[in-house]
């Protein structure tokens, strides 16, 4: 008699993946399946509504009894993706067999930040009623460096009561580097 067909089955770790990304950037992630039947299998990974947000290492191979294969899963996020919270998954299909790994990953919006120095020339220390004061003000964009931000410039002078001696109107910069 003729032993039967063996059996289809693989097990796979992790089953749940959470993660945060900015805009513009990504994450990976280490995905390993394992052979634990006694047959070789034809294996296939499919990401669902995750498109233009996840990228497999590798979507087809076989794999045979008892080996494991490592992929990395690559999460990530356009800068026209808005910000929220994505679900998704993976579907591994191997044989007969279907599995999933499921993802939730949240878009925040990377937020601008600033160095600001503000500097008083010595000959603007001291000035009289309806003289000009010159001050320069020194931005570095360590946010979003190498990304243009329009950034709104309130100038107010105060005394050193706090009390409010003049204010100018806000002037939009675009700020790229510094």
């Amino acid at each position: 008699g003729g032993g039967g067909a063996g059996f289809q089955d693989f097990r796979f770790s992790p089953d749940f993946i959470t993660t945060t990304v900015f805009q513009k950037q990504g994450k990976s992630f280490d995905i390993q399946i394992n052979n634990t039947g006694s047959v070789n299998l034809e294996v296939s990974l499919e990401t669902v509504n995750l498109t233009n947000m996840a990228i497999l290492s590798q979507e087809n191979f076989v794999l045979n009894v008892g080996e494991k294969k490592d992929l990395k899963l690559y999460l990530y996020s356009l800068s026209e993706v808005p910000p929220g919270v994505y679900f998704g998954k993976i579907i591994i299909k191997a044989g007969s067999i279907q599995k999933e790994i499921k993802i939730v990953l949240e878009v925040k919006e990377r937020e601008p930040l600033f160095d600001i120095k503000v500097k008083v020339p010595v000959e603007y220390k001291v000035v009289k009623a309806g003289e000009d004061v010159k001050v320069i003000v020194d931005m570095l964009n360590v946010g979003l460096y190498g990304n243009a931000v329009d950034v709104d410039l309130y100038l107010s002078i105060v005394n050193l009561e706090k009390i409010l001696v003049y204010e100018l109107s806000r002037e939009v910069i675009a700020v790229e580097t510094n």
